[in-house]
């Protein structure tokens, strides 16, 4: 009985330095900080005139991006499309080229902490915001 009482304790311990760990070191970082990922840009073979752009957001925080130019004479507008926690702007190729051929410039920026942008942690739209207004001026 006292061998089995053991086997309990030990396990209950393990279980709660492990529930510990994940809920103080791991958890929270997971949530701001995803995994970076960069899909494949589709632009070139769509025969679309794009641009590499770089820009530096109020924190120095150097945020990579496509400029896709209208494929008409006249341009209707600009359109700045930006991707969800995880995703990158290659996510958007496909329907920049799509809006491109309709006669639209298209703006793709990775988000901070996201594809090729710089920056650590997302803060889900705290400074993200005032990373679009950089953009747009």
């Amino acid at each position: 009985m006292k061998r089995r009482y053991k086997i309990v304790l030990f396990f209950a311990l393990v279980i709660s330095i492990g529930f510990y760990v994940a809920t103080i070191h791991i958890l929270p970082y997971s949530i701001i900080k995803p995994p970076r990922s960069t899909g494949i840009n589709v632009l070139d073979s769509k025969n679309v005139q794009y641009t590499n752009i770089e820009v530096k957001s109020r924190d120095s925080i150097n945020l990579k991006g496509y400029y896709v130019k209208s494929s008409r004479h006249s341009t209707h507008a600009s359109i700045i499309l930006v991707h969800g926690i995880g995703g990158s702007k290659e996510d958007f190729t496909n329907l920049a080229a799509t809006l491109a051929n309709e006669g639209y410039d298209v703006w793709l920026f990775d988000n901070r902490a996201h594809g090729k942008s710089g920056g650590l942690y997302s803060t889900y739209g705290f400074y993200e915001k005032m990373d679009i207004s950089e953009i747009v001026t």
